[in-house]
């Protein structure tokens, strides 16, 4: 009788399997930072990480399954890399607009100049899953901070303390827009 084995996915996380997935999602970035999205290549990512390429695609099996757990790994960097002395989140919510906004942009500011290659990996993903959707969404931190900055913003309106006109979701969009732009922006002109 011939026994299926499961998908590394579908297995009990192990130190070692831990491990593994880490060093590729690491090689990526690394390959993602120097070359672009353009340069990332499976048997390179291995490679990088030392192992077989049939290992990469145990762990991995499709290059949007290594992208999507790139994408996790960028959202969960950016929410838990606060510029020193940022509030916590539920204080932070309780504080005014202009307190929270202020935050946010002294977060973005922190992370430019701390993990500039996080920002430049992350816009190459947004380009490539715009150009290339079948390799999946663009990185979920795109989406946190549009909903992020659009509560800020909505809920400064529904306080007084942002113009009540404004349109917050286009509004954060622009401030988006902006972060993005930066890491451009330094890397040629760091001051």
């Amino acid at each position: 009788m011939h026994k299926t084995i499961p998908h590394a996915a579908e297995m009990p996380h192990t130190r070692i399997g831990d491990e593994r997935r880490t060093a590729l999602v690491d090689a990526a970035y690394r390959i993602i930072a120097e070359r672009g999205m353009e340069g990332l290549r499976l048997r390179d990512v291995a490679a990088r990480a030392g192992m077989h390429h049939a290992t990469l695609h145990y762990y991995f099996p499709t290059k949007p399954d290594l992208i999507a757990a790139l994408a996790e790994r960028l959202a969960t960097e950016f929410v838990s890399a606060p510029a020193p002395g940022a509030p916590s989140g539920a204080e932070l919510a309780q504080r005014p607009f202009h307190e929270q906004l202020h935050w946010y942009l002294a977060t973005t500011e922190y992370q430019l100049r701390t993990a500039p290659d996080r920002f430049l990996v992350t816009i190459e993903m947004i380009l490539h899953a715009r150009r290339t959707p079948a390799d999946g969404p663009p990185p979920a931190q795109d989406h946190w901070w549009q909903a992020n900055i659009t509560a800020i913003f909505a809920e400064g309106q529904r306080r007084g303390e942002v113009r009540a006109d404004l349109d917050a979701a286009a509004i954060a969009q622009l401030l988006i827009t902006f972060s993005y732009g930066l890491p451009l922006l330094m890397s040629d002109q760091p001051d």
